[in-house]
């Protein structure tokens, strides 16, 4: 019985994060001129080139793109500048 109380729990935590909506294209444009840290600011362009403006408007994703490239390349970090570069 506490294992099926348990498994019931689980999978409702579960369902409850992965059930959260991603943030919106304001929501990341405000994160960008709120946050100060360069990984966060790293992965909110990475977030604005792909899924958000690739389709819309190509060219605001060129431009984050750019700028993605540039601070994965001041960060040294490899993993993000592969996915900038893609």
């Amino acid at each position: 019985m506490y294992f099926r109380f348990l498994l019931i729990l689980c999978l409702l935590i579960h369902l409850k994060v992965s059930a959260q909506e991603p943030l919106t294209k304001q929501q990341h444009l405000d994160k960008l001129k709120t946050n100060t840290r360069d990984s966060v600011l790293l992965d909110t362009y990475l977030e604005l080139i792909w899924p958000i403006y690739s389709y819309d408007v190509p060219d605001s994703s060129l431009l984050y793109g750019e700028k993605a490239i540039q601070l994965a390349n001041e960060l040294n970090d490899t993993k993000r500048l592969s996915i900038a570069h893609r």
